[in-house]
């Protein structure tokens, strides 16, 4: 049996994400708040965008020349920076006036902007993610030894639509590759990579051995209508 490690390797993955997170940009503004207020935000927002691009841009370099790279990055915080392991990103958190669009979502390379934190994330029962709109229970596949049966026909368990109360269950939620039925069932484990309440998203994993090894993450932004189907690391 092969090994399989949980997420992303960082460092050689096909797809690496850094991530800004603007969190709690929804904060009633008070009738009068100097502009200079917004204008000390502003600055702030620009600086962290600016240092996640030039770690972005040292993670690249340290990709491209492989084993052994390594580079050394300085900077001076603008604020409060997170490293968070199993999504593999680094995230900044500004609370204050409005900088972007509430519940917006931006992507400019690999730096993603989300305004808004209304996600929850929870493994008691199902695998379960939630925002104001959308609640999804995924099917929960503990990491056993050795791997235990999974088919991506019943890793989406149900959909609700909050505003009207609609639950959606899915008849067949199948990740076939390549055109290859083989390929949509196998032996793994599913998670959800980081728990907890008022998150930017929510991502739940599962991890595929199959004809084919591959990855799936299933991502609930703040404020969407919608959960993205994320393929990777296909080998």
């Amino acid at each position: 049996m092969k090994e399989r490690k949980k997420g992303l390797n960082p460092l050689f993955s096909s797809v690496f994400l850094i991530l800004v997170f603007v969190i709690g940009t929804v904060i009633v503004v008070n009738v009068g708040l100097p502009a200079i207020n917004k204008a000390t935000a502003t600055a702030k927002f620009v600086d962290a965008l600016n240092t996640m691009k030039l770690i972005d841009n040292a993670i690249r370099e340290v990709i491209m020349e492989g084993t052994g790279a390594k580079r050394l990055v300085k900077f001076s915080s603008p604020g409060e920076f997170e490293i968070i392991p199993p999504e593999n990103a680094i995230q900044f958190k500004l609370q204050g006036p409005q900088i972007v669009d509430y519940l917006s979502r931006t992507l400019s390379g690999n730096v993603f902007q989300i305004g808004g934190s209304d996600v929850s994330c929870s493994d008691s029962g199902n695998l379960t993610m939630e925002n104001s709109f959308l609640k999804a229970d995924f099917k929960k596949v503990p990491e056993t030894s050795p791997l235990a049966a999974i088919n991506t026909n019943e890793t989406v368990l149900s959909v609700k639509e909050k505003s009207y109360g609609t639950v959606v269950t899915a008849g067949n939620s199948s990740i076939v590759i390549n055109g290859d039925p083989s390929t949509a069932s196998g032996t793994g484990f599913s998670e959800i990579l980081r728990q907890g309440r008022d998150l930017p998203l929510c991502v739940v994993h599962f991890s595929v051995d199959s004809t084919l090894d591959y990855d799936i993450y299933y991502i609930l932004f703040a404020g969407a209508d919608f959960i993205v189907a994320d393929i990777r690391n296909v080998r």
